[in-house]
């Protein structure tokens, strides 16, 4: 289809520790860098939900990005090793903040409770419904 399906998932509550390390990494730069690979397999909605309903907590997919940020700035992957202690860290797009999906709101703010002080931390809760649910009618 192109969207207009939706299929509703089930998802537990769940907590992000997000650390942006004081870096930037250029979109521009990411993407024209030789060493990105283009090869992952695409993924669909429903292997999302179903790995959601079967291996949660655990994140699905990985970042093809991550290596080579990681490869140009060694404050992401300082900050992935520093949330990687609290849970399974990854870096978000093109980088360079890094979250972990935590066990609870108390755990998110326990992985950042010693944060170093060049490093901004927030947490963010996942969303049970989409804001927007309830907006129109059908």
């Amino acid at each position: 289809g192109i969207g207009e399906i939706i299929t509703p998932i089930n998802l537990p509550q769940s907590a992000y520790a997000i650390i942006w390390p004081g870096v930037s990494s250029p979109t521009a730069r990411i993407f024209s860098h030789p060493n990105l690979t283009r090869n992952t397999k695409s993924t669909t909605i429903a292997l999302f939900s179903e790995y959601a309903s079967t291996e949660w907590p655990q994140l699905f997919g990985h970042n093809d990005l991550e290596s080579v940020v990681i490869g140009q700035e060694t404050a992401v992957a300082d900050a992935l090793a520093f949330l990687g202690a609290h849970g399974q860290a990854r870096m978000t797009g093109s980088g360079s903040a890094v979250f972990a999906l935590c066990s609870s709101l108390s755990a998110a703010q326990e992985a950042l409770r010693s944060l170093p002080s060049h490093w901004t931390g927030f947490i963010a809760q996942g969303l049970s419904e989409h804001p927007l649910t309830g907006w129109f009618s059908e």
